[in-house]
Formats: C-alpha cells, sequence, structure tokens
C-alpha cells in the first residue's frame, strides 16, 4: 500500500484478475457470433411459426387417426403464446426462452398424442431449438448463480408447460373412466370383426383380415356341436375387409362364427378368430337393448365391459362412436379411426359378442356440426358400406345409411341426419331440412306402415329432439319448422306407440312425452311421445336442450337401456340410463296395448 491508499501494481493486478475469474462466461461467445445466433434464432422462431401452419394446410404431418381437429383446437393458442415469448426475447431474452420452453413442452405433450413418429420429433424440435438458444444467449455471460438461477427457471417454465398440456389435453380428449379389462384374442390372423344386420334367420358379419389369409371363410355353429351350419366365402377387398352374408338360421338362436383361412392348404383350415350374436326372437317376444353413443377416438372405457355383462338382445349406436371429426374427403382417414376403436380390447369385445345397430352424427361423419356440404360427405358413406355391418340402406339416390327391421314385434328406424342435412345456419322455414325430402318421405311410410303392424316403433334420432327453437342451432332445435311438421304428422296419423331414441348430448335423460309435442294448430295439445337418451360413453358431461319430465343427467361412462316385456295382450316397457357401474340414474315406465 503507498502512503496516499492506492494499491500497489500488483495488489491492483491481483484484484482485476480475481474480479475477470467471477465474470469469466459459462460458454464463451464471441460478439460477432452472438449476433449471428440472435438474428438466426429469430429467422427460425419465423420459421417455427410459419412452417407449422403450411405443413397444417398442406397436410404434410402424418397425424394419428382421428387426431387432426384436435391439433386445430390447440394450434393458434400454441402459435400466440410462442409468438409472444419471441417478442418478449427481443427485450429479454430468457423471459421469451421461459415461454418457448413452456410451449415446447406444451407440444411435446399435445402432438405426442397426434403425430407418428418422426414427425412429432419435428414440430417440437421447431419450438425447442429457439428456446434453448435464446437462453443460451441470455446466460451464456452470466455469473454461475444467476446463471443456475436462470435455467431453474427455464425448466420450472417446461414442467408447467407439460403439465398443463396434460391436464387440458386429457381433459379435452382424454379417458374419462377407467379401462376395460377385456382382452384381445392372441395370434389372431383378423384386426376386427363385428356382427349387424341380425334379423330372426340371419346376419352379416364383417372382418378386417390379415394379409396372409388368402381364401377367408366364415364357419357357422350352434351349441356345443362343432358341425358347421353354414359355411360362407368371401373375397377381401382392397383393404382386406371382408362381408360375410348368412342366412338360413332358426329364430333366437346362439351362434358362434368363426373366420378361418380356407387356402391353408390343410385338412382342417386354421381358424383365425371368431364372434358370437343370438339371432333375434320372433313374435311375442321380450328383448332388452342398449342405446349408446358419444366415445372419444380410440376409447378403452370400462363402460364396455358394464354393456357386455348385460348380455342386450342388440346395441344401438346413434351417433359420434368416435369423435375424429374428419374434415377432408378421404376414406383411408374414415377407415383408419374404425381400425382404431374396433381394435381395442374393451369395444371390440363388445362387438364380438353382441349385434349392433349404427347409425352416425357429425363427429363420426365429418367435422363438428356437419351437413350435406361436408367434403366428407362421399367418403364416410363409402367407408360406412364397406365397414359397417348394416341393414338394407334407403335407396333414395342420396347415399344416406337410413335403415329399419324388426325386433320382436317392435319396428326400428334409424334415420340418417347428416348426409341430407341443410346448413344451420340457413333460415328456419319450410325449405330447411335435417332429413332431406327423399329421407322424410321414406320416413313417413316407415311410420304408416308400422302403425298397422307392429305394436312399438321405436326411431332412432341421434339429435335432440327437445328444446325451444333456437336459430342456427344444430339439433331439431334448429330446425323447428321440420320437427313441427314431423310432429303434425305423428299425430294426424294417430301414431301413439313411438318410443324415442336420441343422442349426442352427453348425458341421460327421460321425457314421458309431456315435453316431445312439437304439432301445432289443434293438435297442440295432444299428448307426445316418450323419448331415452343415452350417452356419453367416453366424452366429458354436458346438458342439451330440455326439459325432460323425468330429468337429465350429465356424465361420461353412460347409456340408455330399454326393456321391452311381451305380454301378448300388451308390452311393458322400461327405460333407464345407466352408469359404467350399471347403476340405474333414472327410469320410466309405460304400457303399449
Amino acid at each position: 500500500m503507498t502512503a496516499a491508499g492506492i494499491p500497489a501494481p500488483e495488489q491492483q493486478i491481483h484484484s482485476t484478475d480475481h474480479l475477470l475469474s467471477r465474470r469469466r462466461p459459462l460458454v464463451p461467445l464471441s460478439p460477432e457470433f452472438t449476433r449471428f445466433l440472435r438474428r438466426l434464432t429469430f429467422v427460425w422462431a419465423l420459421f417455427a411459426v410459419i412452417g407449422l401452419e403450411v405443413a397444417r394446410r398442406a397436410m404434410w404431418l402424418d397425424h394419428r387417426p382421428g387426431t387432426e381437429a384436435f391439433e386445430i383446437a390447440a394450434r393458434p393458442y400454441f402459435l400466440a403464446l410462442f409468438t409472444i415469448g419471441a417478442l418478449l426475447a427481443w427485450r429479454w431474452e430468457i423471459v421469451g426462452g421461459a415461454i418457448a420452453a413452456f410451449t415446447a413442452a406444451a407440444v411435446v405433450v399435445w402432438q405426442g398424442q397426434q403425430l407418428e413418429q418422426p414427425d412429432a420429433a419435428i414440430v417440437v424440435l421447431m419450438f425447442a431449438v429457439p428456446g434453448a438458444a435464446w437462453v443460451l444467449l441470455d446466460l451464456h455471460d452470466r455469473r454461475p448463480q444467476v446463471a443456475l438461477a436462470g435455467l431453474v427457471f427455464v425448466v420450472v417454465s417446461a414442467v408447467a408447460g407439460s403439465a398443463v398440456a396434460t391436464d387440458v389435453y386429457d381433459g379435452l380428449f382424454g379417458p374419462t373412466q377407467p379401462d376395460s379389462v377385456a382382452t384381445l384374442p392372441e395370434g389372431t390372423r383378423v384386426d376386427w370383426i363385428w356382427t349387424g344386420a341380425v334379423t330372426t334367420s340371419g346376419a352379416l358379419v364383417t372382418a378386417r383380415v390379415h394379409s396372409d389369409v388368402e381364401r377367408p371363410q366364415l364357419v357357422v355353429t350352434s351349441g356345443d356341436d362343432p358341425s358347421p351350419v353354414a359355411v360362407v366365402a368371401a373375397t377381401p377387398d382392397a383393404y382386406r375387409v371382408v362381408r360375410f352374408a348368412v342366412s338360413g338360421l332358426v329364430a333366437d338362436t346362439d351362434y358362434r362364427v368363426t373366420v378361418r383361412d380356407g387356402g391353408d392348404g390343410a385338412a382342417a383350415p386354421a381358424p383365425v378368430t371368431e364372434a358370437t350374436f343370438r339371432t333375434f326372437p320372433e313374435g311375442v317376444s321380450s328383448f332388452t337393448l342398449v342405446v349408446a353413443s358419444c366415445a372419444r377416438v380410440g376409447t378403452n372405457a370400462a363402460v364396455f365391459d358394464t354393456i357386455r355383462q348385460l348380455d342386450p338382445t342388440l346395441v344401438v349406436i346413434d351417433g359420434d362412436l368416435h369423435y375424429s371429426n374428419i374434415g377432408r374427403d378421404d376414406p383411408d382417414a374414415f377407415r383408419e379411426v374404425l381400425d382404431l376403436v374396433l381394435g381395442n380390447p374393451g369395444p371390440s369385445a363388445l362387438l364380438r359378442s353382441t349385434p349392433l345397430a349404427y347409425v352416425w352424427d357429425d363427429h363420426d361423419y365429418g367435422p363438428n356440426n356437419a351437413d350435406r356440404t361436408s367434403p366428407t360427405r362421399t367418403a364416410a358413406q363409402a367407408v360406412y358400406r364397406e365397414y359397417v355391418p348394416h341393414y338394407p340402406l334407403v335407396d333414395d339416390g342420396t347415399g344416406a345409411v337410413s335403415q329399419a327391421f324388426d325386433l320382436g314385434r317392435a319396428r326400428v328406424i334409424l334415420t340418417d341426419l347428416r348426409s341430407n342435412r341443410d346448413p344451420a345456419s340457413d333460415p328456419d322455414d319450410a325449405a330447411k331440412s335435417m332429413l332431406g325430402e327423399s329421407q322424410q318421405r321414406w320416413f313417413e311410410r316407415e311410420l304408416l306402415a308400422a302403425r298397422d303392424s307392429h305394436e312399438l316403433i321405436i326411431w332412432v334420432n341421434p339429435s335432440p329432439w327437445v328444446g325451444e327453437a333456437e336459430a342456427g342451432a344444430d339439433g331439431w332445435a334448429g330446425y323447428a319448422t321440420e320437427r313441427a311438421e314431423i310432429a303434425n304428422f305423428i299425430v294426424e296419423h294417430d301414431i301413439d306407440n313411438l318410443l324415442m331414441l336420441s343422442g349426442d348430448a352427453h348425458m341421460v335423460a327421460i321425457d314421458d312425452g309431456t315435453n316431445t309435442q312439437y304439432a301445432t294448430g289443434e293438435h297442440a295439445d295432444d299428448p307426445g311421445f316418450p323419448l331415452l337418451h343415452g350417452a356419453a360413453l367416453d366424452r366429458p358431461g354436458h346438458t342439451k336442450g330440455g326439459p325432460y319430465s323425468e330429468g337429465m343427467i350429465p356424465g361420461s361412462g353412460q347409456f340408455g337401456l330399454v326393456t321391452v316385456d311381451d305380454l301378448g295382450d300388451r308390452l311393458e316397457v322400461r327405460l333407464q340410463g345407466l352408469d359404467r357401474h350399471g347403476t340405474a340414474l333414472i327410469t320410466y315406465e309405460f304400457t303399449v296395448a
């Protein structure tokens, strides 16, 4: 120390060296490289935002079956948040980096559920790289303590992004209940199999076989007798789907069907897989049917086990078998999502053991609230005819999947409310229709014929019927003029043996006829018809329309059960809304004499 109190030169050097050592950058970057990296990062961020939008519009990304609409639901929020982070990074790089980390982690969760690899990894890198670069630019020359705090901040942001995205994704699109305990058959050479178009003497079995199954055959047996009742051959189409039409069966009898390969060259051709069904009863006979709708894409919910254990005569799916919301004219997109649904253990076990009747609503026909203008119309109609074991479809030239059949002394009518539906935004006048002119005339003919020939008419109507008229509504409330026309037809022609089964809204609900009557004029005070609303199989609960005389209960893992006891001189009908435990949530009984 000098006399004036100024440190000696060697002390000054020592003090400066100590200061420089504390400020030594963690990652040495030259000023020139720092400027270059900063510019490159913003260009990359711009590319990420624009590139994801271009890739979506050009359909470059390979989505998992039925998930395109989910990406659309989230994309604007991801892009907006990431853009905010990029703008903030211009002034505070660590803040922008943290927001980018949050976004990238959310994208990992979201796109990991939606995209096939490696597309998911590419999208994640598009968002993660700028975030990492901003963190590096901000922290590379900080003191270790500050850099560590910054890294912790970024990591916490990433963890928060992952947690938020997981919670939101599961809430919107994830399972709403435990998985089914069912298992898939082992060693099978069939992807899926289901049975429909069941009558008192026949059925239609549809399956998708592996490419090494040369000559598919369906072997039909009854009871413990291994001798075939029938052997039906079919040729797979280009997508390896086979359709076996079985006839000559006995009413009210259990049958086992086995798909085998008749081209193995063995004395006893190797079995592929099997299913069971029971032919419908004839004449005076009792039966049960389940009505259900609204299941998420890829569902494997426990509710399918509950339905299977009830052993109903028939399962009626009245819309939204899946929530794929496909928005393009692509038959393969519909095939892929049906392969996914039918290949999961819970739905597979149910449909291998119980026949079904199925008509779609919007989410399994096209986008949300889809109508006749949907670009998916042609593809959806074609794949339905290829995949679904359906009853003969109405031949009205529109491609609608409407159909009708007998079950005991009841006539069941399924109406297609999407193929011919006018847009909901059209004025609600006599020109606006949900059924379409040709389907409405067919429906009226079915009602008149069944009024005189059957004790009970069951109208499977996927869209909610009950609700005050509302312009632009997707259900019958938005088609109130046509609804009144149908209601007037019903009362004018004394059709007093009608029961409606409905879906779409995620609830079970029952009305005794108090609120289903929409006739006008002199018929306005006439009684309505009972209605059972059954949903949702595996989607979050909500209510729609109403009121319902017996109430409405929103929820998931729910379905409707119709029990018809035919006593000869009358039918005693019990309607119930059940949950996945088989507990009755709501019940109503009536008699048809």
